[in-house]
């Protein structure tokens, strides 16, 4: 059985707070060809307007968190750009969710082969118990999915503190107290969802069946 890679990557997003969210964008025409956006991450154009003049999407490609138009701006033009934003691509999270597969073998104390490519799960030597295979294979998924989202959440605490501590260097009226809390609550959330669906699969251990299944 084999599982969407989209909605397997909506899950991981929606476990971790990753979630995508309107945002614009005022730039100014240069007269080049490339304009930079102000943010990086997971980014999909909604629409692109010059001097109030709709762009048709088609017109302008685009990578990374640059815009490349066919018909540059001219100089001083008024750009805007909308565009829904998520911290990490697509591509990004399923680097995540390929690192928590090979993680949560080891949390479980097994040797189990994951392809990070393909995001497959060779020999996962677990026992039914009395379920069928499909509700395995969703454990495990499910698994997979908070392991990810811890380390999600782990990697904006620790860019939240780094952040917190430039903004307060030199600055002792700066409280970041409040930050540190709530990434610390949002951390220990996820990491108990982990905790219980590893718990639900404990006793599926040690008894070996072999089993191959896909995440996607």
């Amino acid at each position: 059985m084999s599982f969407d890679l989209t909605a397997l990557i909506d899950r991981v997003r929606r476990a971790s707070s990753d979630w995508p969210r309107f945002t614009t964008d005022m730039l100014v025409g240069t007269g080049d060809a490339t304009l930079a956006l102000n943010n990086a991450g997971g980014i999909t154009l909604i629409s692109v307007q010059v001097d109030g003049e709709n762009v048709p999407l088609g017109s302008v490609s685009f990578s990374d968190n640059t815009l490349t138009f066919s018909d540059p701006p001219q100089d001083s033009a008024n750009v805007v750009v909308n565009y829904s934003l998520t911290r990490f691509t697509d591509d990004q999270i399923k680097n995540f969710i390929a690192d928590a597969a090979i993680a949560v073998g080891g949390d479980l104390g097994l040797q189990w082969t994951v392809d990070v490519d393909t995001l497959v799960i060779d020999e996962i030597p677990l026992k039914v118990c009395n379920e069928d295979q499909k509700t395995l294979q969703y454990r495990v998924q499910t698994a997979i999915v908070y392991r990810a989202a811890v380390d999600i959440v782990g990697d904006k605490v620790n860019q939240a503190a780094d952040k917190a501590i430039l903004v307060k260097d030199g600055d002792t009226t700066i409280d970041t107290s409040k930050m540190a809390h709530s990434g610390e609550r949002a951390m220990g959330r996820v990491q108990a969802r982990y905790d219980e669906h590893l718990k639900h699969l404990r006793p599926a251990l040690h008894v070996p069946v072999s089993s191959r299944f896909s995440l996607r």
